[in-house]
């Protein structure tokens, strides 16, 4: 509530109440609100920030298969994380591929949701973003990168 002052009018002589301070109480509300909004903002992006973890320094091998790969997350930089560490129930996963109930399936026959195969191989990116799909949207993109990206070699050493 505005404060209130009384007056005496000059012409009339009457008491007269002004509020004053109602302009900058109405913009003491705004900014008051932008704190609130701006805070709220903070309080929701920190957690998520934060329960992202750094991404390993070096290389990474990745053992699992006959052709192990070797995996830097350093060349991957400009791609957001969620790109391959799926979203799991609306959560990030920064597990490994293979942890068991996810990508734990070895083999190339097998082409379920939970092939270890499948996550890096599959080419229809409607299905799953897998690397190999990535790798041939990066190549259709600059076809002077086709050959060193979309080759086994490319990834498997």
């Amino acid at each position: 509530m505005p404060l209130r002052l009384v007056a005496v009018h000059p012409a009339t002589h009457k008491y007269v109440f002004c509020q004053i301070f109602a302009v900058r109480y109405g913009e003491m509300k705004k900014k008051l609100l932008l704190i609130f909004v701006g805070l709220l903002a903070v309080v929701l992006v920190v957690p998520s920030i934060a329960a992202q973890p750094d991404a390993p320094v070096g290389p990474i091998r990745m053992q699992r298969t006959n052709m192990p790969v070797v995996f830097n997350h350093a060349t991957h930089q400009t791609q957001e994380c969620v790109a391959c560490h799926h979203l799991v129930a609306n959560i990030a996963n920064f597990q490994s591929c293979a942890t068991t109930n996810c990508h734990h399936i070895m083999g190339q026959r097998n082409r379920t949701v939970n092939s270890y195969y499948r996550i890096f191989h599959e080419r229809r990116t409607e299905a799953i973003h897998s690397c190999i799909s990535c790798h041939y949207e990066v190549a259709g993109q600059n076809s002077s990168l086709r050959d060193s990206l979309t080759s086994c070699t490319a990834c498997h050493s």
